[in-house]
């Protein structure tokens, strides 16, 4: 970090005793300046950190990667440490190891799966009976939209 903590300090203290004259001056309690002087002096102690962390971090950073590099001499991204999984196993032998869980999938539980297929209301042909639906047809769309 660049500086040291005395900044961080008497930015804070700058910071603190401006709002707690100015708060003075508006005809403030003294308590009430006070909480606002110490207020603002934690926060501009706590920004001179983080600026003073973000400045370190932004200057230092091109001169600590080619240290770095000069140390390892080439050794960086030269190898990786990741290993990829055969392709032929499903997820739930990834995670569980058992027996059951190891052996390939049946027709039995292939074939137990049925989409489901609610019944059509269909609409009569507008030629009969100018097209009236069915009372129970009607009756048992509405107690089915009345239930969501």
């Amino acid at each position: 970090m660049i500086g040291s903590m005395r900044w961080n300090l008497i930015f804070g203290i700058v910071a603190g005793l401006l709002s707690f004259m100015f708060a003075l001056v508006n005809h403030n309690l003294l308590l009430t300046a006070l909480i606002r002087g110490t207020i603002s002096f934690v926060i501009m102690f706590v920004l001179t950190f983080l600026f003073r962390w973000l400045l370190a971090l932004i200057s230092l950073d091109g001169t600590s990667q080619t240290s770095l590099a000069e140390q390892h001499d080439g050794e960086l991204g030269a190898s990786v440490d990741m290993m990829t999984p055969a392709e032929d196993l499903s997820w739930p032998e990834l995670g569980d190891t058992t027996e059951a869980t190891m052996a390939p999938p049946t027709e039995q539980t292939e074939k137990s799966f049925q989409a489901f297929e609610p019944p059509r209301i269909v609409q009569k042909d507008p030629s009969s009976e100018m097209s009236v639906p069915d009372p129970n047809t009607v009756a048992r769309a509405l107690r089915r939209l009345t239930e969501d």
